[in-house]
């Protein structure tokens, strides 16, 4: 994706790569409006080069809910809030984590 701030609120259910053009530059806003991204279960996601910000849900996972197979590299998880479990990443799939960070994220 080209570098700017996307407001999105994005379910993915299909096998998919995200890649943004650097973690400062390219942005997921979820707007305090719902969870920045959800992956269904039995799929396939990489993120790299993201900030995921501004979840917000009653739920959990207000950056990420994934019950997928989720590798996230160079991303920042940041302020990103949910009322049970998970303010930056809610998971029950697979998750592998590599050179990110994650900041400033409530439950």
């Amino acid at each position: 994706m080209a570098q700017g701030t996307y407001q999105e609120n994005l379910k993915i259910d299909k096998n998919i790569k995200l890649i943004g053009k650097s973690q400062n530059n390219t942005v997921l806003d979820g707007k305090e409006k719902n969870r920045c991204i959800a992956i269904q279960k039995g799929i396939t996601v990489i993120i790299k080069e993201f900030t995921i910000q501004n979840g917000k849900i009653k739920g959990n996972g207000g950056g990420i809910n994934n019950q997928g197979r989720l590798t996230i590299q160079n991303t920042k998880i940041a302020q990103n809030t949910v009322q049970k479990l998970g303010g930056g990443i809610y998971n029950t799939g697979t998750l592998n984590i590599e050179g990110s960070t994650m900041t400033q994220n409530t439950a």
